[in-house]
């Protein structure tokens, strides 16, 4: 039960930049990690990112 607080987080990050902005960030997390789309959302929602997407995502989302 702890672990569901923590699995909204990375999704809050996304959800709260207005729409064009997400999709350009996404983008670019998608050109640089060379993920797919399906895969970005996948990994969003189930937060199961690995370390070195997870720090990319944080970059680009996060910071």
């Amino acid at each position: 039960m702890s672990e569901k607080p923590g699995k909204m987080v990375l999704r809050y990050h996304y959800d709260k930049l207005p729409e064009k902005e997400k999709l350009r960030r996404r983008d670019e997390y998608l050109r640089r990690s060379g993920m797919s789309i399906i895969t970005f959302y996948y990994k969003l929602r189930t937060e199961t990112f690995r370390p070195l997407e997870r720090e990319l995502f944080d970059e680009l989302f996060v910071n």
